[in-house]
């Protein structure tokens, strides 16, 4: 294997990872400023634009560029090269072309496009998912790995409610109500699949731990996923006693996450220039997520939305 080459295609593939994640970026930004300022009224089909911009757009592309450095597959904080850099730049690429087509597909309304457009976006992600599956045959299993792992499987669950969705309305036809696959798609998107990602970045640039396995990220990550996996279930079949439950492993997670690297935020140098403080940031609005998540859910089976 040429081992320059092989680094040199993967930094390639991780620039245009990050140039298409920015302009969905902008896309989502634009919008949502827009209508948080009530200067433009957007129909349906726009928000939903504004949304897949930002959880499938800037967020996944970035994730691809996150498993390719923490896997060790592209040249980043941890530069080692494993087997299967090509499939990873395979599915990279496939994403980079097919997410913004699907962003686009949702601002036209067009059923069949949307169908036809979230296929390859879907393949793509259960692609990341097998793939990652191999590569920690080949890497040490650190906490920050098994929680990208655990956050890619969340993924790929709230990537195939949402595809479902897709296809049963081009099809006019409901294998599984819509209801119950659109609150799974939500709640795997955007509560399991985010705050998983976003403690696992937080830990692999800041814990002094960050290399190794430890029985507390175990029991934090497990947490995390199982109650994602509640509240997916609890959506996908309207059992709010899975809601319920799934309180009590989002607050598990949350409270081990805090006595892990409550030092490790506290101690960044906020004031000095790079990456750290804006990291450290992100691990404080965890936690404020994880917050808001659980005040919603309880407000919601308390009976107080209706």
């Amino acid at each position: 294997m040429d081992t320059g080459r092989d680094l040199s295609d993967a930094s390639t593939t991780t620039t245009g990872l990050f140039l298409t994640a920015i302009g969905t970026y902008v896309v989502t930004v634009a919008i949502g400023i827009l209508n948080g300022l009530d200067l433009v009224e957007f129909d349906h089909n726009t928000l939903m634009t504004h949304v897949h911009a930002g959880t499938l757009g800037w967020i996944t592309l970035s994730v691809f560029a996150v498993c390719g450095w923490m896997f060790g597959t592209a040249e980043g904080p941890e530069r080692v090269l494993v087997g299967g850099s090509r499939t990873w730049r395979g599915l990279t690429w496939l994403a980079i072309a097919s997410i913004p087509i699907l962003v686009l597909a949702f601002w036209t309304g067009n059923i069949a496009f949307r169908a036809l457009a979230s296929l390859p976006v879907f393949a793509a992600i259960v692609g990341l998912f097998v793939w990652l599956l191999a590569a920690i045959r080949t890497v040490p299993l650190t906490t920050p790995r098994l929680a990208v792992l655990a956050a890619v499987a969340t993924l790929t669950i709230g990537g195939f409610f949402g595809t479902l969705i897709q296809v049963q309305l081009a099809l006019g036809r409901e294998f599984l109500p819509t209801a119950g696959a659109g609150g799974g798609h939500v709640t795997a998107m955007a509560f399991g699949y985010l705050v998983l990602v976003g403690m696992a970045i937080v830990e692999w640039h800041l814990s002094p731990g960050a290399d190794r396995l430890t029985r507390s990220g175990v029991a934090q990550v497990g947490a995390l996923f199982v109650g994602s996996l509640l509240l997916t279930i609890g959506a996908v079949a309207n059992i709010q006693a899975l809601l319920s439950l799934n309180v009590i492993f989002q607050l598990l997670a949350v409270a081990i996450f805090v006595a892990r690297m409550a030092r490790p935020i506290a101690t960044v140098p906020w004031l000095a220039t790079g990456g750290a403080r804006y990291v450290a940031a992100s691990g404080v609005f965890v936690v404020v997520d994880i917050g808001l998540l659980v005040y919603l859910i309880v407000q919601f089976v308390s009976g107080a939305y209706g």
